[in-house]
């Protein structure tokens, strides 16, 4: 993910600030940048409290990954988990648990997961995308809804690029 790492804080800064300017319940939207090869889709949380990202890279067209931006301050006097279990439910059903580790960007704390240290993590993205009902995320004590509206389109446009 070397080119996700040079340009990350680039980019997750200003997908962050378009993303979370949307209303609560937006459908997701593409957010691509050429110029690095990085492309993403976003959507606020229904709370308001969450962002979701999924983005791919045309350095590593097999590799996808997750982001999942918090409202939280990330406190480098906390010890977190090197490891965070992310619990998601589509279309109404318990998927196989992904594992995501928790990071920090621009003092936020996200939780970052993606396939190339998670496999599970592609089924989990094609049951969200075959979604009608909110998307649940879980993670230690977190519950994130986030809306289906358009994530099939949005991810069929990242991977048309991506791959």
């Amino acid at each position: 993910m070397a080119g996700w790492k040079k340009h990350g804080e680039i980019l997750l800064g200003a997908m962050m600030m378009a993303a979370l300017a949307q209303p609560a319940h937006a459908a997701w939207v593409v957010l691509d940048y050429p110029e690095f090869g990085e492309y993403t889709a976003a959507v606020g949380s229904e709370q308001g409290r969450a962002e979701m990202e999924i983005s791919c890279s045309v350095d590593y067209p097999d590799d996808v990954r997750i982001t999942i931006f918090t409202e939280e301050t990330y406190d480098p006097e906390t010890s977190y988990s090197d490891e965070v279990p992310v619990s998601v439910i589509a279309g109404g059903v318990q998927q196989p648990i992904a594992y995501g580790s928790f990071e920090n960007v621009d003092d936020m704390l996200v939780v970052v997961s993606d396939t190339s240290r998670d496999e599970t993590l592609a089924q989990v993205i094609g049951a969200m995308a075959k979604s009608t009902s909110l998307i649940g995320i879980q993670f230690y004590g977190r519950d994130f809804k986030f809306p289906p509206d358009e994530l099939d389109t949005a991810l069929a446009y990242l991977f048309e690029h991506c791959t």
